[in-house]
C-alpha cells in the first residue's frame, strides 16, 4: 500500500473489510512460498485477474502494492549481503 493511503486503509477497514479481499487473497497465496520466482509468478497470475474495481482501489488506490510486495521477496530471497 502506498504510504499516505494506510492511514485512510486502517480507518475503513472496520466499514468494509470486503474493500480489501483481493489483497488478503494475494497474501494468503504468498505466504508459504519460498522462492522469489514462485513469489513472481503467483503475482503475474494475480495481476492477469479481474479484480472488483471499487472506487476505493480504482479511485483512492487504497490496495496494496504488488511492486512492493516483489521488492520485499527479492530483498529476502535473492539479494546477497
Amino acid at each position: 500500500m502506498n504510504p499516505p493511503t494506510v492511514l485512510l486503509a486502517l480507518l475503513l477497514w472496520p466499514l468494509n473489510r470486503e474493500n480489501f479481499a483481493p489483497d488478503l487473497e494475494l497474501i494468503h497465496a504468498v505466504k508459504d512460498l519460498k522462492s522469489y520466482y514462485s513469489i513472481r509468478e503467483t503475482i503475474n497470475f494475480y495481476n492477469i485477474q479481474p479484480q472488483k474495481r471499487s472506487f476505493l482501489r480504482r479511485y483512492l488506490r487504497i490496495r496494496m502494492s504488488k511492486g512492493r510486495l516483489l521488492n520485499l521477496a527479492w530483498l529476502v530471497f535473492v539479494k546477497e549481503d
